[in-house]
């Protein structure tokens, strides 16, 4: 048997800040960290100073949704997962921070349900707000007939309800059925400085961009060139052009060139050290959110200069950001503000 104090999964490099302070509160405990699907993730708490903590990492069980067949061997390798890694486990507590899509956690939680004595928390941290302009799904569609479909799947493979209520983020582990505490932090946390990532430019301004592939595949082709100008407009007014990726699916490679510095993907953003940042220029990037809680930073969304091919995509993303972040991100609506240094020294 083992026997951890705290067995947490970070699901996205979203949670870790809040693992780490969980980890943080008693360092004197027994913690087992679980890290699903986002290699980058594990690679960072790997490098991190830690005691006292077992660090696992777990890429999701995959399947074809074609393929009935892959079903069973999916749910069968679920099954020798948790016998193999997690069946003599003895954790007094166990966390784990989001209800959607992470079907590979619920199957491991589920099973921890099972067994009494333990305690399983949700630390939801974002979740009830991410589906706060989603809307709900129209059953009587196809659409909605597929989703709910797929929800019967992915319970059926994991072995834990799941539903399908929203467009969006349309696969919804059901904890309330399993009489799960949720908890929700209020307090600010601070990372320690052990953590964070630093690089010195000396006395140059930098100007750090958040993007990925992912959101850019969402643009029209003429909105990458508007980027692309964006940025050596910058570049040519002094500024110190740093790149941040996804923690998951990387840098945007065609962009890679034109910034000074690419920060690695392991790091995730609420673990930068931001003193030297002037202005942080993102699309969709939730790690903008975060930036508003520095100081003297301006935030900047890109979000209304570009073109989306999914216009009610580009909507959601907008009223979410702004929701998030208590409208303290800047979404610009002119190319203008950045060929001026004025914009950024006001």
């Amino acid at each position: 048997m083992k026997y951890y104090d705290k067995l947490i999964f970070i699901q996205a490099a979203a949670d870790l800040q809040h693992a780490l302070h969980l980890y943080d509160s008693n360092k004197n405990e027994i913690v087992k960290l679980c890290v699903i699907n986002v290699k980058s993730v594990y690679e960072y708490l790997i490098s991190l100073p830690l005691t006292n903590v077992t660090i696992v990492f777990y890429p999701y069980v995959t399947f074809n949704i074609k393929n009935p067949l892959s079903y069973i061997k999916a749910k069968r390798e679920l099954k020798n997962i948790w016998n193999k890694d997690f069946k003599n486990d003895k954790p007094t507590k166990v966390y784990f921070f989001s209800r959607f899509y992470d079907w590979f956690t619920m199957s491991i939680v589920v099973n921890f349900i099972k067994l009494n004595h333990i305690k399983v928390i949700y630390y939801d941290h974002y979740d009830d707000l991410s589906i706060k302009n989603d809307l709900l799904i129209n059953y009587l569609t196809l659409n909605g007939l597929r989703l709910k479909l797929r929800a019967f799947i992915h319970s059926y493979i994991s072995a834990a309800n799941f539903n399908a209520h929203h467009q969006i983020r349309n696969l919804e582990f059901d904890y309330k059925k399993y009489n799960i505490k949720k908890v929700t932090p209020y307090d600010k946390i601070i990372i320690s400085s052990d953590y964070l990532y630093k690089n010195n430019i000396g006395d140059k301004k930098e100007v750090l961009f958040f993007l990925s592939p992912g959101e850019l595949e969402m643009l029209h082709d003429n909105s990458k060139l508007i980027l692309k100008n964006i940025i050596l407009s910058l570049k040519k007014q002094g500024f110190y052009l740093t790149l941040k990726g996804h923690p998951r699916l990387g840098n945007p490679e065609e962009f890679v060139p034109l910034f000074n510095n690419v920060i690695p993907n392991s790091v995730p953003s609420e673990f930068i050290c931001y003193s030297q940042t002037i202005m942080a220029v993102g699309i969709i990037s939730t790690a903008l959110n975060f930036v508003t809680t520095k100081d003297n930073i301006k935030i900047i969304s890109l979000i209304k200069i570009v073109s989306f091919k999914d216009e009610n995509k580009k909507n959601f993303y907008l009223n979410y950001l702004n929701e998030l972040s208590k409208s303290k991100i800047d979404f610009v609506d002119n190319i203008s503000h950045f060929g001026i240094n004025d914009y950024i020294s006001k």
